[in-house]
């Protein structure tokens, strides 16, 4: 049984799905906030009334205002969203990503599918909350270094770059911030092979690891060769809650192999040091 402490907010102008859905909610367990019909009504509701959840359908009232409203209440205030649409096509679902939503209910639904994704919902929300809350304390730290810096969820979604990572990777913040990392910043193997990062052995080993001679795609420029050391980030001792990644332009020509080992060993202390 869900917490009844746990508020949600329903976004819905069908009477009858907004009806089933507050019964569904209430069986198990949730605070089932005054319904919302409209985007306007929703921004002014989270607002006032600070939900834990969103159930937001993506076309109210005719108009995909939902995906708006959506957009809005996730860069303003980090809300956590999971759509409702009766749609499942790829052009409704392509719209409704920029959101980076918490997941999706397709009308009409089944109650056991309503359940589990409201639970991982707001298990990723509670997750990415302890997430942020760290990285602000973090953030001085992590942004004084002098190398370009990264952290990732354990969703692989980047959740923080400090001021040199955007003159590195040769984009916007706004083209970083919030994408996954291996869409964001793409990395090659010196030979050219596409590179990747293997965060998932990182969160279960709890051990940093080191990438030598990468090759960052910039674009509109020349490609750039870092080395990159990636480490845990942890909440406690024994809580790892993501990934911290730090980058060191290298020069081939000046620096031996010995040299560039020595260096990735340093960066991985410094990383080290900030937690």
């Amino acid at each position: 049984m869900a917490t009844p402490n746990i508020r949600i907010l329903i976004v819905e102008d069908e009477p009858v799905v907004k009806l089933h859905l507050k019964s569904c909610l209430e069986q198990m367990g949730y605070q089932v906030l005054p319904p919302a019909s409209t985007g306007e009504e929703a921004i002014q509701a989270y607002q006032s009334q600070k939900p834990h959840l969103i159930l937001m359908d993506i076309v109210l009232e005719g108009r995909s205002d939902g995906i708006k409203a959506a957009e809005t209440l996730s860069r303003e205030h980090e809300a956590p969203i999971v759509f409702l649409t009766a749609y499942s096509d790829d052009s409704t679902l392509k719209q409704a990503r920029v959101c980076q939503p918490y997941g999706y209910i397709v009308k009409p639904f089944k109650e056991e599918d309503l359940k589990s994704t409201i639970e991982m919902a707001l298990f990723k929300s509670k997750q990415e909350k302890i997430l942020r809350s760290n990285l602000d304390f973090n953030a001085s730290l992590l942004d004084s270094i002098d190398y370009p810096v990264l952290a990732v969820d354990c969703s692989e979604n980047i959740i923080f770059l400090n001021s040199r990572i955007p003159a590195l990777l040769g984009k916007s913040e706004i083209d970083i911030f919030g994408k996954e990392f291996d869409k964001a910043v793409p990395l090659y193997s010196e030979n050219g092979d596409p590179l990747e990062i293997s965060f998932s052995r990182i969160l279960v080993s709890g051990c940093a690891e080191q990438y030598e001679g990468v090759v960052l795609n910039v674009p509109g420029g020349e490609n750039r060769v870092v080395d990159i050391a990636v480490s845990p980030f942890r909440k406690t001792p024994e809580k790892i809650i993501g990934s911290v990644i730090i980058f060191r332009n290298v020069t081939e020509s000046t620096l031996s192999r010995e040299e560039k080992l020595e260096n990735l060993k340093n960066l991985i202390q410094l990383l080290e040091s900030q937690q």
